[in-house]
């Protein structure tokens, strides 16, 4: 890899989608639109800090919308555009990938979130 400040297409995604969470909330949100508490709930161990964050920066970087009603207390959902609804093919590569590799893993499995489709 060069050293130059060029446009690294792996360091945008990163950039996008890296960290912990991201890639499961995107996940989460393939199946359905999703409220704040169900998004914590099929994740699980994340913290309500650290979610909204997260929600944030995806929304900051077009990968969802966030869209609150008028009534009290406002109802939010969380909803992939189109630019998030990009991430399904990496995703499922993904999903794949790891799926075909479970038993072949040469480290001690950690606590994997479950998926509510």
């Amino acid at each position: 890899m060069s050293q130059d400040h060029e446009f690294c297409p792996v360091h945008y995604a990163l950039q996008v989608i890296g960290g912990k969470w991201k890639l499961l909330i995107v996940w989460n949100l393939l199946s359905s639109d999703k409220r704040f508490n169900e998004l914590q709930r099929a994740i699980g161990d994340i913290s309500t800090k650290v979610l909204s964050d997260q929600l944030k920066q995806l929304e900051a970087d077009g990968v969802l919308t966030r869209h609150a009603t008028e009534t009290r207390p406002p109802q939010v959902t969380y909803a992939l555009t189109p630019f998030g609804y990009g991430l399904e093919p990496v995703m499922q590569a993904m999903y794949s990938w790891a799926n075909e590799r479970v038993d072949q893993r040469p480290i001690t499995p950690r606590t994997v979130p479950r998926v509510i489709g």
